[in-house]
Parts: C-alpha cells; sequence; structure tokens
C-alpha cells in the first residue's frame, strides 16, 4: 500500500538521525560523521536526503537530537514524496526508554519548514503527516532496538506551496501546527493550526485558524474532528466562526459534517452535510440557515430595498448541477 510505503520512509529518515546521536551519548563518537552513512540509507529507501546543518544534542528541557538546515525529496517522483527543507529540527528521546537500550523517537519540532508538493498524491501525503507520526515504526540498527511512537509533534514559522499545473502556485504561509497525543487508536488528542493564504481576486490574505479534539483510526483510515472551532479572517465586514463536529472514512471516501453554528459577519449560521466520493466526483447534500445577514457586510451592492435577509434551505450539489429544496427567505 503506497500510502503506508510513504509512512514508513519517513520513519526511516527520522530513525536514521536519531543514530547519529546515539552513537555520540553512548560512545563519544561525533554524529556529524555519520551524514555520509545517513544519507546513504535515506537514498537506499527511495530518498534524497543533503544535511547541510549539523547534528547535535540538547539536554535541556528534553534529551534531543538537534539537526540544522536539511532537505529532503523523493528520488523518484512517483514516490509521492514532497520536497521538504527545514532550518532547525530537534527529535526528542525517551529517557526510560533509552536506559533500556531502546531507543524512542517521542516527539518533533520543526522550524521554518518550506513543504513543495508537486502532485495530488504529494500533497495528500503533507496532509496524512499527523497521521504518520502517530504510527509505530520498529527496525535494529547496531545491535539496539529503535521506535517511533511520535506523541508531540509541531511546526512553526513554515510554509506549504501546492502546485497546480496551469494555475498559480497556491501558498500557505505563516504556518504553525502543534498536535499532542497523536495515536492511531482512535483515542482523541489536541491540535491547532494556524495559517494564512492568499485567494485570486482578494487584496488581504486570509488568516485560518482550527482548533480542535481530533481521533485517528488506521482501519477503516477514519479522522474525526470533535468540538472543532475554525475561524477565517480577511474579508473586510465578514469574519467566519464555525463549530462542528466532522468525520471522514477513507475507506468509503465520504464525509460527514454535524452540529454546524457559528457566525458569518453579523449572521448566525447552522446546518449539518455529508458528502460521498470527495476525492473523485464530491457529491454533497445537507441543509444550512443563514439569519440575520445585512448586506451591506457583503462585497457587492445590495439590491433596491432590501437591508437584510434570512434565509434556509436543503442543498444537494456535484460538479455537474446545484439544487436546493424547501428554499424559504
Amino acid at each position: 500500500m503506497k500510502f503506508l510505503k510513504i509512512v514508513l520512509l519517513v520513519a526511516v529518515l527520522l530513525i536514521v538521525v536519531v543514530i547519529g546521536g546515539v552513537a555520540f551519548l553512548l560512545v563519544g563518537v561525533d554524529p556529524n560523521s555519520y551524514k555520509p552513512e545517513l544519507e546513504k540509507l535515506a537514498r537506499d529507501n527511495g530518498v534524497e536526503l543533503k544535511m547541510e546543518g549539523d547534528l547535535g544534542w540538547s539536554f535541556f528541557p528534553n534529551l534531543a537530537v538537534h539537526a540544522g538546515a536539511t532537505s529532503l525529496s523523493g528520488i523518484d517522483d512517483s514516490a509521492g514524496i514532497p520536497d521538504v527543507r527545514f532550518n532547525d529540527a530537534n527529535f526528542v528521546l525517551d529517557w526510560k526508554a533509552l536506559l533500556t537500550r531502546k531507543v524512542r523517537l517521542a516527539a518533533i519540532a520543526v522550524e521554518g519548514a518550506d513543504i513543495r508538493a508537486k502532485t495530488a498524491a504529494e500533497a495528500a501525503n503533507v496532509a496524512a503527516l499527523p497521521g504518520a507520526a502517530a504510527s509505530t515504526q520498529k527496525t535494529e540498527t547496531a545491535d539496539l532496538p529503535f521506535e517511533v511512537a511520535i506523541d508531540k509533534m509541531s511546526l512553526t514559522n513554515s510554509r506549504i506551496t501546492i502546485v497546480t499545473p496551469g494555475a498559480p502556485d497556491q501558498v500557505f504561509d505563516q504556518l504553525n501546527f502543534t498536535s499532542e497525543g497523536l495515536n492511531l487508536d482512535n483515542r482523541p488528542f489536541d491540535l491547532s493550526l494556524e495559517v494564512s493564504t492568499q485567494i485570486p481576486d482578494q487584496p488581504n490574505p486570509f488568516a485560518i485558524s482550527l482548533n480542535s479534539r481530533a481521533a485517528l483510526q488506521l482501519e477503516p483510515q477514519q479522522v474525526s474532528l470533535s468540538d472543532a472551532k475554525l475561524t477565517l479572517k480577511g474579508l473586510d465586514k465578514l469574519p467566519l466562526t464555525l463549530n462542528f463536529n466532522a468525520s471522514y472514512n477513507g475507506a468509503s471516501d465520504s464525509l460527514s459534517l454535524s452540529d454546524l453554528t457559528g457566525s458569518v459577519g453579523s449572521a448566525k449560521i447552522s446546518g449539518a452535510m455529508t458528502g460521498e466520493k470527495v476525492q473523485t466526483a464530491p457529491a454533497l447534500t445537507g441543509e444550512i440557515s443563514l439569519q440575520n445577514l445585512l448586506l451591506k457586510e457583503l462585497p457587492m451592492e445590495p439590491p433596491e430595498g432590501f437591508s437584510r435577509v434570512d434565509l434556509s434551505t436543503k442543498f444537494s450539489a456535484s460538479e455537474k448541477a446545484v439544487s436546493l429544496d424547501d428554499l424559504k427567505v
């Protein structure tokens, strides 16, 4: 399964960084002397790894391997590995596991990452990275067992670029992401995301933030958000705030959005939605209610004699048509 192969490649990259640091801790070897071996091991796994910065250790507040400027990319474009470069990264180790001659990578903190996805597969793997980090991978090197079981992950002051042929690149800037308690056992954990992006024909960038409890389950490829809060700022007089629960099933490619409440400008919004074939031929059905929408807040001249609108409707939408039922205005 290509997704699991990509997860394994990512895990190998994390582990090889730890190898050099553990050698320094146990036998006094400078981890930088292992760079050629680390880069070769990465190439053997289909990844081009260039470690331009130094490898080092930090002991406070956690035992961690520090990596300076580093870049990686897939040797074969079909592997779905995006181009990644970061300025600094800390890979935090579990002290207790180390005392039993096990090296367990427990947390990752990356600063100044620049991620460039050139295909849909690469973009999907970027989105799946928290799930990849939550999985546990084991290997053995130099007679020591290694584990990747990442509980905490943070990405700060970073950027993701989605390349679309024939269209302007979509850039997500000022990206900050944190999660704690990552797992693939359907146990809820906290996540926080902040990002800024530019939309065509809009003069101001959009600032987006998401805070939620999340749950991931490898089988049946289930992702769910609970008590989620999404905010969007950038449209004059129309800040958006939404509270909702959501779930996505990768096996059936279906989406559910429930308990939707919030506001857009001065208007109150509520509704629910389900979706099928989300990644191939999206078909959406649901209902939505919008109350007390002040037309002067819209980026267009309101019809003469109208100042406020209330509406509610059931809807269905696909790539070919949009249908509104029981529309009340």
